[in-house]
């Protein structure tokens, strides 16, 4: 696993490192929900005015400074001080997201944290501790929450590409077996042909050619309709 990313911020004289784990994130997240913020970490931050960097301040010590509590942190961010800590915050937040994804022409757009319907905030969360205990195998809640959101993005990449390469050879195997069967087909198939996760980079590739299509369907009736009336008219 990586290392967690470590922002430094100077006050007083004394250097405290920030860093924004799933944890941070879920402790301000309820803190913000019970003073009426409308916000959603796993998104993107508040406003950074002077009561939301005092809840978000604390949170982002845990990591690296437990023996301060919240009230202990909190009494820190004083007018003085708001402006370096909110810069530090920003750079913490960006430390810990995912890496961007390069850029896919096929697919149109990337997607982020194999999470392609939009989803509510709780459900989010559900989705991204399931996937963490269940898919990824982490022993406890303890282990989720320690995690950055771009440490916890790069096991789910890597989680998806074990995927990806067991369907390759149970679909080297099936397309083998079909090639080489009695009854076999007079178009060779393909292991891709074969893995799910193929199939849903096919569909998205056809898609475009499947509304021309209707395009067309559609224009031809149109026009079978115009000739009908001229010549009814006739």
């Amino acid at each position: 696993m990586t290392h967690w990313p470590k922002t430094p911020v100077e006050i007083g004289g004394r250097r405290y490192d920030l860093c924004f784990t799933l944890g941070a994130i879920a402790e301000a997240q309820q803190r913000f929900d019970r003073r009426g913020v409308e916000a959603s970490l796993l998104e993107a931050m508040p406003v950074l005015n002077l009561a939301n960097v005092r809840i978000l301040f604390p949170c982002t010590l845990r990591k690296y400074h437990p023996e301060l509590d919240f009230a202990s942190a909190r009494q820190l961010v004083t007018w003085e001080a708001v402006y370096t800590i909110a810069g530090a915050l920003r750079t913490a937040w960006h430390a810990a997201a995912p890496d961007p994804e390069p850029h896919d022409s096929k697919k149109g757009k990337a997607q982020h944290l194999g999470q392609p319907e939009p989803l509510s905030r709780d459900r989010q969360w559900q989705r991204l501790w399931s996937l963490a205990l269940y898919d990824l195998r982490l022993s406890t809640n303890d282990d989720f929450y320690a995690l950055t959101i771009g440490q916890l993005d790069a096991l789910i990449r890597r989680h998806e590409r074990a995927i990806h390469e067991r369907e390759f050879l149970f679909g080297q195997l099936a397309s083998v077996y079909v090639n080489f069967s009695m009854a076999h087909p007079k178009e060779p198939v393909h292991a891709r042909d074969f893995m799910p996760s193929e199939w849903a980079k096919q569909a998205v590739t056809a898609q475009p050619k499947r509304r021309l299509n209707r395009q067309k369907i559609a224009d031809g009736v149109r026009a079978s309709m115009e000739h009908l009336m001229r010549n009814s008219r006739g």
